[in-house]
């Protein structure tokens, strides 16, 4: 907020407008929304919590996950959880956890098992972030507990959004942590963007000096800090991922109140980036977004009474599903929906994979490639079956649609939840942004008259003063009815 003023850093595409604005015009397309959807189909189930899950690069087909507050790691082979433990760090943990203390994440060394090493993030009995390498026994079955080497830790400042989340690059032998601002939802100070703090950060530290591919990426102070920050401005990148064929890095970001958003750090990956929080959620400014520093995500959806945090996230590279080759694939812990993204000539696109009744915690690729799904809530390891590549559902259901288009279809479908929850998306949002995109529209103004008469009549729907809700019988279908904006059936 600045000077009174909220502001906004959402930038369209001329060229998309037409898919952009059609969830105004929606007709009985949308009758269609169920086409085109893939599925999941079981893995192994068994676990207590699953919190995330890899897979090491030996070729041998095992899937390791680890168990959040069990503060375990679980061995999935031939279709089964194994009964013996890979590793237990229960004496590490305090004996009833907050809700995001526990075990966080592994990582297997890129040269494994020539080189036998597994790297670990968890919350110790002090509260602390710990980065820990663990000696792995020659079966691949086992992790010889006392053989820890505590790498790296990260006092305790607040209980939540630790993050914890590991992965080497593909290209630089580097290993990759996310560290979480550990603030709550109360005052949230600016930890992100202070850079004497690794919180709000993400670190990647030299843990395997043979393994570098390019000294000249790390800085000269990494030998006395332990580590580099190589970017800032976020607030909890749970599941960052690297394409494997690519090194691009796609870092999800869960927000606070209003928005989730997934940012994109392109190979070479530079260190520097500031994904702005907390002075941005989303591209919604907050206050100093006039920086010439910041970096903006390349999607963005809102939070509504059904979505709630972005779970990352893994690239496809697979070969059981050709078409999808490179998409990026990710989640939302509370509605249980998977996406797809991808870029299509320079515009960003999603793709709706699934809707589930799972509560996605970690996305990730098993030892082919194909897709992993960790659910939180039932204790299992599910894989991603992708739809056909030709779905015909409602735009963003079904086939490709510009992210944009999807974020505005999103929030009008929500709708639904009522004018009081409009108020507070669609008639902040829509009254900020949806006036600025008429005014850039106003060149081509004739060909879109309808589409303006319906912006308008959807913001004076939506600030026009009504009755309380305890006296407003009407439901969000029947007031969106009245400005004939909402299609039949929602994209949920």
């Amino acid at each position: 907020m600045v000077d009174g003023t909220m502001h906004s850093r959402r930038q369209f595409d001329l060229a998309a407008f037409p898919l952009l604005l059609v969830l105004c015009l929606a007709s009985a397309a949308a009758a269609q929304a169920a086409a085109g959807l893939g599925t999941v189909e079981l893995v192994a189930d068994g676990l207590d919590e699953p919190s995330n899950l890899a897979s090491p690069p030996d070729g041998r087909e095992r899937i390791y996950v680890v168990d959040y507050h069990e503060a375990e790691i679980r061995v999935i082979a031939d279709g089964r959880l194994l009964p013996q433990l890979f590793l237990d760090l229960s004496d590490r943990l305090i004996a009833n956890p907050d809700i995001e203390d526990g075990v966080l994440s592994l990582a297997f060394s890129p040269r494994f098992p020539a080189t036998p090493y597994v790297y670990v993030t968890f919350v110790d009995l002090q509260g602390d972030l710990v980065l820990s390498r663990f000696e792995v026994m020659p079966s691949g079955l086992e992790a010889i507990a006392a053989s820890e080497q505590v790498l790296l830790t990260i006092p305790r400042y607040k209980p939540m959004h630790h993050c914890g989340h590991l992965a080497f690059g593909p290209r630089d032998g580097l290993l990759y942590l996310c560290v979480g601002d550990t603030q709550a939802n109360g005052n949230i100070e600016p930890i992100a963007q202070d850079p004497d703090e690794p919180r709000g950060k993400i670190l990647r530290l030299n843990v395997e000096p043979t393994m570098l591919a390019a000294p000249r990426l790390i800085a000269a102070t990494m030998s006395a800090a332990r580590y580099e920050i190589l970017a800032s401005g976020l607030r909890n990148p749970w599941r960052f991922a690297f394409d494997r064929a690519t090194g691009d890095l796609y870092i999800p970001d869960v927000g606070r109140h209003a928005w989730e958003e997934i940012n994109l750090m392109p190979a070479p990956i530079e260190p520097g980036a500031n994904f702005g929080w907390p002075l941005a959620e989303g591209n919604e400014c907050i206050e100093e977004c006039g920086r010439s520093d910041l970096v903006w995500p390349v999607v963005e959806y809102p939070h509504d009474p059904d979505r709630c945090a972005v779970i990352g996230g893994a690239v496809y590279r697979g070969s059981a599903f050709p078409d999808w080759q490179g998409v990026f694939v990710f989640g939302d812990e509370c509605s249980g929906e998977i996406w797809a993204l991808r870029d299509a000539g320079g515009v960003t696109e999603l793709r709706k994979l699934a809707r589930t009744t799972l509560m996605p915690s970690a996305l990730g690729t098993r030892f082919d490639g194909e897709i992993l799904i960790a659910d939180r809530r039932g204790g299992a390891v599910w894989r991603l079956l992708f739809p056909d590549i030709d779905g015909t559902g409602n735009p963003a259901e079904g086939r490709w649609v510009p992210a944009e288009q999807a974020m505005y279809e999103m929030i009008v479908a929500a709708r639904r939840h009522g004018i009081g929850w409009a108020q507070e998306r669609l008639g902040t949002i829509l009254a900020t942004r949806g006036w600025r995109l008429l005014e850039w529209l106003s060149p081509v103004r004739a060909a879109y008259r309808q589409v303006e008469e319906s912006f308008l009549r959807l913001a004076d729907e939506l600030t026009r003063d009504r009755p309380s809700d305890a006296g407003d019988s009407r439901t969000a279908e029947q007031s969106a009815s009245q400005t004939g904006l909402l299609p039949d059936t929602s994209i949920h």
